[in-house]
């Protein structure tokens, strides 16, 4: 699962940096999400498995 969610967080990564007002500020798009972020993520989609 783990794996999983991981893979899935690095294939949206680009989307997210891919708008116009980030792809000025920085033209290289990040390889991964933040640590905090990723953290974040990884609960809500916890919280949202559980219901």
């Amino acid at each position: 699962f783990l794996p999983k969610l991981l893979s899935a967080t690095a294939s949206e990564a680009p989307c997210t940096c891919s708008g116009p007002a980030h792809g000025e500020a920085a033209p290289r798009p990040r390889p991964g999400l933040p640590l905090p972020l990723l953290l974040l993520l990884f609960l809500l989609l916890s919280r949202l498995l559980r219901l």
